[in-house]
């Protein structure tokens, strides 16, 4: 959804106004697709955790939006990415609760398809100030499995992105 999807090109989109590159504005250049991100993720359709297909790729793009000056606080928009991004969280949650150890094993270390990714989101969401003791009990818990694997792994080029994680908490 994130890497080669409609997340992602949205957040490009979205980067390209920030940066004054593009004139359009990107709610109008991206409102369908964002409609569809919207009801992925409140139907709870996507079951992947990696950044790169899963719920935090989605959220990535409802982060950048966020960030868009254009918006006030108190718009219609901001609190539609904001419960977005709550849900996401919800969701993600229930995902990793309902995880048997074989299933969690098969993310790697890495940013883009391991659990460096997600922890590096949830960090991004914890910045945010919602819902601060889920995204505490989420971050303890993906911290967890991340230093478990850490122990138990040969040392490889994955670890350092791991590492990498948890030097910028």
């Amino acid at each position: 959804m994130y890497g080669n999807g409609l997340a992602g090109i949205g957040s490009l989109i979205n980067y390209l106004s920030q940066k004054g590159k593009i004139e359009e504005n990107p709610f109008e250049l991206f409102s369908e697709p964002e409609d569809t991100l919207i009801k992925v993720l409140f139907g709870a359709r996507c079951h992947e955790i990696t950044l790169s297909k899963g719920l935090p790729g989605i959220e990535m793009y409802f982060l950048f939006r966020l960030k868009d000056k254009s918006f006030s606080e108190d718009s219609f928009q901001v609190m539609r990415y904001k419960e977005a991004i709550i849900a996401s969280i919800d969701q993600l949650d229930h995902l990793i609760k309902g995880m048997q150890i074989r299933e969690l094993n098969q993310y790697d270390l890495s940013i883009w398809n391991g659990w460096s990714g997600v922890y590096l989101y949830l960090l991004q969401v914890e910045q945010l100030g919602y819902i601060k003791e889920k995204i505490a009990e989420l971050t303890h818990k993906v911290r967890k499995i991340i230093t478990d694997k850490l122990a138990e792994e040969k040392v490889s080029w994955l670890q350092l992105e791991a590492w990498w994680g948890f030097v910028i908490k």
